[in-house]
This record gives structure tokens, C-alpha cells and sequence, in this order.
């Protein structure tokens, strides 16, 4: 993964809770997880601003059961 910032990163953070600033137009695309290479090559092009990884849903396991089919949907993996 590769990221970066600069600035006041609290204002920004702050900004972002009031949705005040719209993010939304700075993705490029977005990959399920299970197409992540595809995704990081992707997001090495030139034209690229971000790319955004997106674990897929799963279905919960039986009680008892343990295993990464138990997860709930996750957050979003930014890649840029």
C-alpha cells in the first residue's frame, strides 16, 4: 500500500466528519479484494488518483463456528 499526506491532517479529518469535502470524485475505481493485483497494477498508472479495494461479503458461519467466513463486510482498502 502506498499513501501520503501533508497538511494539518486534524483539519482535514475534521472537515471529512462535517462532510464538508467530497471524496468521492478522487476514486478512480474500485476492485472487489479478490482482484487486488489487478487493482494495485492499476493503481500505478500515471492517470491514477485511487483505487479502492473492496472486501467482499460474507456469509456468517453457524454459532460456534470460527474462520474468516464469519466476517462481517469490512472497511474499504484504499490503494493509490
Amino acid at each position: 500500500m502506498v499513501g501520503s499526506r501533508c497538511g494539518p491532517f486534524e483539519k482535514a479529518m475534521a472537515l471529512l466528519r462535517a462532510g464538508k469535502v467530497d471524496l468521492q470524485p478522487l476514486i478512480t475505481r474500485a476492485f472487489p479484494l479478490p482482484e487486488a493485483a489487478e487493482g494495485i497494477l492499476f493503481a500505478q498508472r500515471p492517470e491514477v488518483m485511487k483505487v479502492i479495494l473492496k472486501p467482499s461479503e460474507k456469509k456468517k458461519m453457524p454459532h460456534g463456528q470460527r474462520g474468516t467466513e464469519g466476517a462481517e463486510q469490512g472497511h474499504e482498502t484504499g490503494v493509490s
